[in-house]
């Protein structure tokens, strides 16, 4: 008789586990997924809301670097007053106001005959009161006076 070397086959032990997830596994699943969608919903809403905030922003600047454009190119605060009215600002006198739900832009311009200087200023507030932006602006009067040509003679009676 030969030996056998090889151990006997052992009965396979009945499972008592059925394929597929426990409900544990399921419960611990369900709220990571859960909390990464939660994470990704709150950080896409900042990108929203943050993008809005900069339109607001951009917009505020483009209105305050038009009026610089504009002080650059005029004489005087009635000339400045005639430019402004096509922008969309309100306010006369070197004294101008826009505001928006975002945003609060206010520009003020003076012109100082004895000193022979012009001055421009725009601050830039948020809604909540946090200052966005200020410029600041100053020109020499006296420097454009002296290119200017010689007006016209005044007619004769």
């Amino acid at each position: 008789m030969m030996k056998n070397f090889f151990p006997p086959p052992v009965a396979k032990r009945q499972s008592t586990r059925r394929g597929g997830f426990s409900l544990a596994e399921t419960v611990i699943a369900l709220t990571v997924i859960t909390l990464v969608a939660i994470v990704a919903i709150v950080t896409i809403r900042i990108a929203i809301v943050t993008l809005g905030e900069d339109a607001r922003r951009l917009e505020a600047r483009t209105a305050a670097g038009n009026a610089l454009e504009i002080f650059k190119y005029t004489r005087s605060v009635d000339e400045f007053d005639s430019m402004m009215r096509r922008e969309d600002m309100e306010g006369t006198g070197g004294y101008y106001r826009h505001e928006e739900e975002a945003y609060r832009l206010t520009v003020v311009v003076r012109y100082d005959e004895i000193r022979q200087k012009a001055f421009f200023e725009a601050y830039c507030y948020a809604g909540n009161g946090k200052r966005l932006f200020a410029i600041e602006y100053e020109k020499s009067v006296a420097d454009e006076q002296a290119n200017d040509p010689a007006p016209p003679p005044a007619p004769e009676p």
